[in-house]
């Protein structure tokens, strides 16, 4: 018999990030515009400091705008840069990342 406890792939998120998300990654975001964003995963990544990452995601929204306002994201790739009107043109921390 399988003692199925050691095998389980369940961990917090903290445990995931901690893991999984090291300086300098390659990191996807799912969600489109302002929905489905994974933000308790991008806090957990801000919370524990993760920098220079590369992140790629469909289209910017809340997650996306809160890792390039800490500092986490260095390197943004996506293929639509709005979030309708709920706010044209991006988020703050977006918008001052393409003005610099």
């Amino acid at each position: 018999m399988v003692d199925l406890r050691k095998h389980s792939k369940v961990m917090s998120a903290a445990e995931a990030i901690k893991r999984f998300v090291h300086d300098g990654d390659l990191m996807t975001l799912g969600g489109l515009t302002i929905t489905r964003n994974p933000m308790g995963l991008c806090h957990e990544v801000i919370r524990q400091g993760r920098k220079n990452l590369h992140v790629v995601a469909h289209s910017q929204g809340q997650a996306l705008d809160m890792l390039i306002g800490a500092g986490s994201g260095s390197i943004v790739e996506i293929a639509y840069g709005g979030t309708a009107r709920f706010s044209p043109g991006g988020g703050p921390c977006f918008k001052r990342a393409i003005e610099k």
